[in-house]
């Protein structure tokens, strides 16, 4: 996916075909070894993407602040930021609640990178598909989570955008299930009183 031997070995691959476990091993592991900041700063960044995908906000909040501090006192800081930073304030943002904040992700440029354009764009799809879903507007997220599930179906997306698609809809019947019987329940106590 991103250049560089794609084997069982490498964290990116396992992270692309969604063995986060084996990923998040391996990334811990580089970070243990490698004495190269650009090695532990994509590591970082490979530990946030996992940690998001599988929900550990505890251990994506930790990430992120690690890769903020790198972003504002290493002397390349501002090079990780370019590379990393729009991601990780998504991540941040999420955090902190700020859906409609996170779903300016959408329009976003700097995820583009020519060679992997189509991957990116899916990325920032279900990222703004998350928002949505985050934020309630669940009929605008199912169609976000459809199209991604079409257009990519081997993705790892494709099965992340699925399982929000499910909960989706089991949340949107059950908030209509909800608002049903509180109604009648409204209904009835009125015409017996």
């Amino acid at each position: 996916v991103y250049g560089k031997d794609l084997t069982e070995g490498n964290y990116e691959f396992n992270y692309a075909v969604g063995n986060y476990e084996k990923a998040i091993s391996l990334c811990l592991n580089e970070l243990r070894k490698t004495k190269l900041k650009p090695v532990e700063v994509e590591c970082k960044y490979y530990l946030a993407l996992c940690y998001f995908e599988t929900k550990n906000f505890e251990k994506l909040k930790d990430v992120c602040e690690e890769l903020k501090a790198v972003f504002s006192s290493d002397k390349n800081g501002k090079d990780y930021k370019e590379k990393y930073g729009l991601v990780c304030d998504y991540f941040i943002d999420f955090l902190n609640g700020d859906y409609e904040k996170c779903k300016n992700i959408k329009s976003c440029t700097e995820l583009t990178d020519k060679k992997y354009s189509h991957f990116y764009k899916i990325k920032s799809q279900f990222y703004y598909a998350v928002a949505l879903y985050n934020n309630n507007e669940l009929a605008d997220a199912r169609r976000e989570f459809e199209n991604i599930a079409i257009s990519c179906p081997d993705l790892n997306l494709s099965k992340l955008s699925a399982e929000y698609l499910n909960s989706a809809n089991k949340n949107e019947s059950s908030y209509e299930t909800t608002d049903v019987s509180s109604y009648e329940t409204q209904n009835e106590s009125y015409i017996t009183a």
